[in-house]
């Protein structure tokens, strides 16, 4: 089952280490792609900050063969980028995983990543291989993208009513409480909830069987 991880780095174990360490407040954004061996993301968003210094900053970092300029639209410009990744940066570990990068935005401070792995034991070997190249990355956030999906189709309210129901017990065998009283502790009446109820149900059916059964046909 896929997993998604929410990473960060400092910029000089992943890329632009060099330009974004001195280029203020510029930032980043590389575009999602699955890297391969022979190609890393090759374009690149850039934002705010002196987009000419950055220019001419990205012209003599390492990490970095050669350079376009694409597209440019007040202090937004696109890039297309050749990269000279070596194996001391966390980049070469994504291509050696087929890693899906979701998203990936740099600053001065750290690159901060989305990853989906194919497995939990892809994202133990990426995390392995960066300890053996002395890379440093941290782990922010782990989650199951089937999991969160469910809960992002979930309303407030839904979650809310959903919770209480299932604290107080209504979905226990004999149930605990009625409809009723969790009418009254919401402040609404029974129909009420019994039609939240069905609807977050709905949702989460939508989102965790059907979506199990679309990704496995």
């Amino acid at each position: 089952m896929t997993v998604i991880a929410e990473i960060s780095c400092r910029p000089d174990d992943f890329l632009l280490g060099e330009t974004l360490e001195t280029s203020g407040e510029t930032r980043v954004e590389l575009e999602q792609v699955v890297p391969t061996a022979e190609r890393y993301f090759p374009h690149l968003w850039v934002y705010g900050g002196d987009p000419d210094a950055f220019e001419r900053r990205l012209g003599s970092d390492e990490t970095v063969e050669e350079f376009a300029l694409l597209d440019e639209l007040d202090d937004q410009r696109l890039y297309r980028v050749e990269w000279a990744v070596d194996d001391r940066l966390a980049v070469q570990g994504l291509s050696d995983r087929e890693v899906t990068v979701l998203s990936a935005t740099g600053s001065r401070k750290s690159w901060q990543l989305k990853l989906r792995f194919k497995d939990a034991q892809a994202l133990s070997e990426f995390h392995s291989q960066n300890l053996d190249r002395t890379v440093e990355v941290t782990l922010e956030r782990l989650y199951d993208p089937i999991v969160e999906s469910s809960r992002n189709q979930l309303t407030s309210v839904q979650r809310e009513t959903l919770r209480l129901a299932y604290e107080e017990g209504y979905f226990d065998i004999p149930r605990r409480t009625t409809l009723v009283e969790l009418g009254e502790q919401l402040g609404i009446s029974d129909q009420s909830v019994s039609e939240r109820l069905r609807r977050a149900q709905t949702n989460l059916i939508d989102g965790t069987l059907l979506a199990d059964a679309e990704r496995d046909s």
